[in-house]
């Protein structure tokens, strides 16, 4: 996958943020849903979205392990369609539900269910804080990742520019290349793909306006798209850590984490699926 063959620059995963945006692609080109179905329940919707995304994994990706490793994790992931539901849940720092007290274990067992309960979600700060309290993590990804977190936050809000947000993100992604990983670094390859997939994902919502709903804002599918990302790598990595209490990670499971919980974060902001979700909370 690499190009370079020394040191982890993010354009080495372009592939991942590629798959992402050709998940939104085929919602946008080809999701339908009947009239009954719009009446449907939660359950039914929730549904419904991920059997048509497993449709498409299943005719995307050639190799079994992959297609089987990739439908595990939309399934693991698929709640996070609800995705107002999703973000306000995940940006909620300084609330008295933050789950700021998590522990690291149980912020580890978040990736233990086979379908992610919303309600157990801790926000990304305190993901990313458990990743690094617990080794997985130095202090520069650490730091990456917050200037992410804090920069989707504000610009969600509205209060930062969907210019000021892309020049922070570009920014980000010139500082990792900087810190020249070697090609053999999990956390390299991890945080790489956290923001390879957060690139892709704000030139696609960028060239797609007609992809978000009447009333819609570009930063709702942005912010959706970096978080859900960040959820499935740091929620996987902190899984894996403390269950096999070393540091040498599976990065391509890490991989399959992370894409997923971009693509079906970002999925319920698209103009075809906010309206067939829209009474789902």
């Amino acid at each position: 996958m690499l190009e370079n063959g020394k040191t982890l620059k993010v354009a080495d995963f372009a592939v991942w943020g590629e798959l992402h945006n050709s998940i939104l692609e085929n919602v946008q080109e080809n999701f339908i849903y009947s009239g009954m179905e719009a009446n449907s329940d939660k359950s039914d919707k929730i549904k419904k979205v991920l059997d048509f995304n497993l449709v498409f994994i299943d005719k995307t990706f050639v190799d079994e392990s992959e297609r089987k490793n990739m439908r595990k994790e939309m399934i693991r992931y698929s709640n996070f369609v609800q995705a107002d539901l999703f973000l306000d849940k995940i940006l909620r720092d300084g609330t008295r539900a933050d789950n700021s007290d998590m522990s690291i274990a149980d912020a580890a067992n978040v990736f233990n269910d086979s379908i992610i309960d919303l309600d157990e979600l801790p926000s990304l700060n305190v993901l990313n804080e458990a990743a690094f309290k617990s080794g997985l993590y130095s202090g520069a990804s650490y730091t990456l990742l917050k200037r992410l977190i804090d920069a989707l936050n504000k610009n969600y809000k509205g209060l930062l520019s969907d210019t000021e947000y892309e020049n922070v993100l570009s920014g980000i992604v010139k500082d990792f290349d900087a810190l020249n990983f070697d090609e053999t670094s999990a956390e390299g390859v991890n945080v790489a793909m956290v923001l390879s997939i957060s690139e892709a994902s704000y030139q696609w919502w960028k060239e797609n306006p007609d992809a978000m709903p009447a009333n819609g804002k570009i930063p709702t599918g942005v912010a959706a798209d970096a978080a859900g990302a960040i959820v499935g790598l740091l929620s996987n990595a902190l899984y894996q850590g403390l269950t096999t209490k070393t540091h040498k990670m599976n990065w391509e499971s890490l991989g399959w984490s992370t894409l997923s919980g971009a693509a079906t974060g970002s999925l319920g902001c698209t103009g075809k699926l906010t309206g067939f979700i829209k009474d789902i909370f």
